[in-house]
């Protein structure tokens, strides 16, 4: 199927767009919860309560302590992420890759200059 050239055009753009839209939302939202949670747990609605925890690791803390090998394999994916983007000339690719980026930006960024320990 051909890709009209308007489109093909804009494909490019679109992974860093969406990459950069979802890390903007990602820390705006990090940053609410720390200020409006942190403290203690609070009930939304009936049955929804939120609270902050925080996890040194990777899934189910495991890993604690090796922050620098999850910062190096963020860097690795970034890169990957980025190269498959840009090989990627679909709309539904460049989309799906730059939700994907942006999160992995977003956790790298949460390792790098939020000091949770993770």
């Amino acid at each position: 199927m051909t890709v009209p050239t308007r489109t093909r055009r804009r494909v490019p753009l679109l992974l860093p767009v969406l990459a950069g839209v979802v890390i903007v939302v990602d820390q705006a939202t990090k940053t609410w919860a720390l200020h409006h949670f942190s403290e203690r747990p609070r009930h939304l609605f009936w049955t929804l309560r939120l609270a902050v925890t925080f996890n040194s690791g990777a899934a189910f803390s495991i890993g604690r302590g090796v922050t620098p090998l999850f910062v190096a394999a963020a860097v690795i994916m970034v890169v990957v992420l980025a190269v498959a983007g840009h090989r990627d000339r679909t709309l539904v690719g460049a989309a799906a890759l730059g939700l994907v980026l942006g999160g992995a930006l977003g956790n790298l960024v949460d390792r790098v200059v939020r000091h949770h320990g993770g």
